[in-house]
């Protein structure tokens, strides 16, 4: 898990308050005791460790901060995601990507286009 799995774990289970913010979230997963220097990942056994250090953070039992990773379970869905999962509520540009038909066709126009600007330049050898 990198540090941005661990800041949604803490979001996801309710975790972060006054005490408990993002940067100190960020901190704690720095942390030489959870993980060494540079190493970007942590497992299961550090991933304790840091809940540990939460619960020291916030000033609770470890288990007070261990019960709600547990009765979480799964990552919560991001509604960003499910709203741009249907094509009708695409916008801006995303939407002109969606919503041409002949997309292909307008990629392959242009790089036909810049084949002939290079050949009328004398660009590209003949074969």
């Amino acid at each position: 898990m990198d540090g941005k799995g661990f800041l949604k774990v803490c979001e996801d289970c309710g975790l972060l308050d006054k005490k408990l913010n993002v940067t100190a979230v960020d901190l704690i997963f720095c942390d030489n005791r959870v993980k060494p220097k540079g190493q970007r990942t942590i497992d299961f056994v550090q991933f304790e460790i840091a809940l540990e250090l939460v619960a020291e953070k916030k000033g609770v039992e470890k288990q007070d901060v261990r019960s709600p990773v547990l009765v979480q379970g799964k990552p919560r869905s991001n509604r960003a995601s499910v709203l741009h999962a249907r094509n009708s509520t695409f916008t801006g540009l995303s939407a002109k990507r969606v919503s041409v038909a002949g997309s292909r066709q307008s990629w392959q126009s242009k790089v036909g286009m810049k084949l002939s600007m290079r050949s009328s330049l004398g660009e590209v050898a003949e074969t």
